[in-house]
């Protein structure tokens, strides 16, 4: 017979994905534990402490890429979509991890981290579920080593918004291999190791699970390109050909960044649409909100450095996301 065992968000903090601490005074249990998820031991750290655990996820970065067959992909969506659904109810995980994949608490328990093991690093990716959510905003990251400084605006959004989900690359864009190897890899297009291109990715499977289970979802995705693309311009908001409307967050942005500092894709500019993008595809299908945010370079450097910036940026988008 099943049962489930229901604690409070703070006392999650105490439990890994796949551990139960015994109690202090050693007394037998009374029934035996549900089953729940490998995973290392147990972490507790502050909401401001996620860059530091992101950062030790993301690197060294994996010597090799491997792209997930179907099965796969398919066994990680169903780990990911169990997840989702039980992340906000107080309930432990009774799915396990694929192989070569562990989950754990951070940030007292609010945040649920799905990560690769250590010792089968694959450039799979990192998914951070938050229990405590405001809204169904997902935030993406699918360029964090290739555009650079946009990993910690989109940490600031999912802190400063309390979003729901946030997933992360943990390889670059071009691939493994020499630097300039993978600058042509990425700049042609046709990098296996490229989610936002490809959709035979953990990535995108993330994505597309989140959106079968958060019909409400809206997605944000965070890009950046050179100043001398777009002179004069710091972000082009895009619905990607979503239902999205990008004119409000463009608004709000320029309020806070000044008059002109963001431009709509198509009306303003022509180019940083995102549409090949296979997440912005899959949003069209799904019926989801994409928005699809370029930053400028110089402006990244910026927000990167200022986190009163970040979270000025997190709420323009906030604002334009409103209904």
């Amino acid at each position: 017979m099943k049962w489930f065992l229901r604690l409070s968000v703070p006392a999650l903090t105490m439990l890994s994905f796949g551990v139960l601490m015994s109690s202090c005074d050693h007394k037998k249990p009374e029934a035996p534990p549900p089953p729940v998820v490998d995973a290392p031991a147990p972490e507790t750290m502050s909401a401001d402490s996620l860059g530091d655990l992101v950062a030790k996820l993301r690197k060294p970065e994996p010597k090799t890429y491997v792209a997930p067959n179907t099965e796969e992909a398919e066994q990680y969506r169903a780990w990911l979509g169990h997840l989702t659904e039980i992340s906000a109810l107080g309930v432990l995980p009774s799915k396990e991890a694929p192989n070569g994949f562990v989950g754990h608490f951070a940030a007292s328990g609010t945040v649920w981290v799905l990560a690769e093991a250590p010792t089968k690093r694959r450039g799979a990716g990192v998914v951070l579920l938050r229990a405590d959510a405001k809204n169904d905003l997902v935030v993406e990251c699918p360029h964090s080593f290739f555009d650079e400084g946009t990993l910690p605006v989109a940490l600031t959004v999912f802190n400063t918004l309390k979003a729901r989900a946030l997933l992360i690359n943990t390889v670059h864009r071009g691939g493994i291999g020499s630097d300039e190897l993978r600058l042509k890899r990425a700049l042609s297009g046709e990098s296996e190791a490229d989610v936002a291109h490809r959709s035979d990715t953990f990535f995108h499977a993330a994505h597309l699970e989140l959106s079968n289970r958060l019909p409400g979802a809206s997605f944000l995705q965070l890009h950046g390109y050179r100043d001398e693309k777009l002179p004069g311009v710091r972000f082009v908001v895009s619905g990607a050909g979503s239902r999205a409307k990008p004119e409000p967050i463009s608004r709000a942005l320029n309020v806070v960044f000044g008059v002109g500092s963001a431009r709509n894709y198509p009306l303003e500019v022509k180019q940083l649409g995102g549409t090949q993008n296979v997440q912005a595809k899959a949003s069209i299908v799904s019926g989801h909100r994409f928005i699809h945010i370029e930053i400028a370079a110089s402006l990244r450097d910026g927000l990167k450095r200022q986190e009163s910036l970040r979270v000025k940026f997190a709420q323009a988008v906030a604002q334009g996301l409103e209904p």
